[in-house]
């Protein structure tokens, strides 16, 4: 039990380190060493836990989209009504993309590294998307199906149009001046409001 627990405890903290130095210095840049010195292991050890910095890599970004996913959902409860669900959701994600976004440019090296045709971590991007988009959309089919949505909503096109605003959000965020929290639950009660008035 101690051996597994040491070794999950080493696991966690070389991704957490992982996650600094790549959003410090791009994922070209850092170095397994970086890495080692900054999660207090050995190279090796890191080696003994990833393939590679690339392995390191996707497996760095399958963590983060997995927790926030997770995290998000576990604040929606399935008896809330439909509209309140999606509320929820996206004020979770949301505030968890935008502290992503304030605490280091590791969000847009990950984007960066996955139009270098890095095909796992594409894999990863899309399947992390996929999770969102149909947990978005899961909350849409059910507010159609209890009369909260007209009925002739699309939630395909709904859930997409939604996760592409969120991307657009990241950027503006990052790139389109000042934003604060007040702009943020403007644009969320928007796209509640136009999923509402489709």
């Amino acid at each position: 039990m101690y051996n597994k627990t040491l070794k999950f405890n080493r696991h966690e903290r070389i991704l957490e380190a992982a996650r600094t130095v790549f959003g410090r210095c791009g994922f070209d840049d850092a170095t397994v060493d970086d890495i080692a010195a900054a999660a207090s292991v050995s190279k090796g050890s890191i080696y003994c836990h990833f393939e590679d910095k690339e392995d390191l890599f996707y497996h760095l970004v399958e963590k983060m989209v997995s927790d926030d996913l997770t995290a998000a959902l576990s604040t929606v409860s399935p008896l809330s009504p439909a509209l309140q669900r999606l509320d929820l959701l996206l004020d979770v994600l949301l505030k968890r993309v935008i502290a992503t976004c304030e605490g280091d440019n590791l969000i847009f090296e990950i984007w960066a590294s996955a139009a270098k045709k890095r095909s796992g971590l594409r894999r990863s991007l899309g399947s992390a998307h996929e999770g969102w988009r149909s947990a978005i959309k899961s909350i849409l089919d059910d507010g159609r199906d209890h009369g909260e949505f007209n009925s002739s909503i699309d939630t395909e096109a709904a859930a997409s149009l939604i996760m592409a605003t969120l991307s657009g959000v990241i950027v503006n965020w990052r790139f389109g001046g000042e934003d604060n929290a007040t702009r943020l639950d403007k644009l969320r009660h928007g796209l509640l409001l136009a999923i509402c008035a489709w």
